[in-house]
Order: structure tokens, then sequence, then C-alpha cells
């Protein structure tokens, strides 16, 4: 069993599953919301920058996952991801 701190489950844990395991994120994104849960953004984004994924990767994963992402919060994805890419 997964363990998860206040309905988020780990990042890390959500692009495993992604970029090893082969699993829609927006299926994930979709389970997750019906057990009313969410997964750690800012932990996705430093994996997947770890795993020498795009920005332009990592943008089209999370804007497209069924995710509600106003400007505001696209923005501060950009910028954890030029954090996290330098």
């Amino acid at each position: 069993m997964l363990t998860t701190k206040d309905n988020i489950l780990s990042g890390h844990v959500v692009f495993k599953l992604v970029d090893e395991k082969g699993l829609p994120l927006d299926i994930i994104v979709l389970e997750l919301r019906d057990k009313g849960m969410g997964f750690n953004v800012l932990e996705f984004i430093e994996s997947a920058c770890k795993a020498k994924w795009t920005k332009e990767r990592i943008l089209n994963m999370l804007l497209y996952s069924g995710n509600k992402i106003d400007t505001e919060l696209q923005t501060r994805i950009e910028l954890a991801i030029k954090f996290y890419l330098k």
C-alpha cells in the first residue's frame, strides 16, 4: 500500500508510474481524484527533471493530465521546471 500525507501521493511515485510503468498521467489523476486524493506536482517536476525530461514534455504532461491549471499555476510550474533544470 502506498502511503500518503493528507491525501497527497508522492510526486516521485507518480512519476515512476508514468516514466517506468507507462501509465498515463490522466488516468492516474482520475483515479486519485475518485479517491479524494491528489499528488505532489513539485516532486513530479523534480523527478522529471532528474530523468532529463524537457521543459516541453513536462509541461505537456501536466497540462493535458486532466488537472485544472490556470495561468498563475502554469507560471509556477514553469518556474519550478526552470529551478530544477538549472
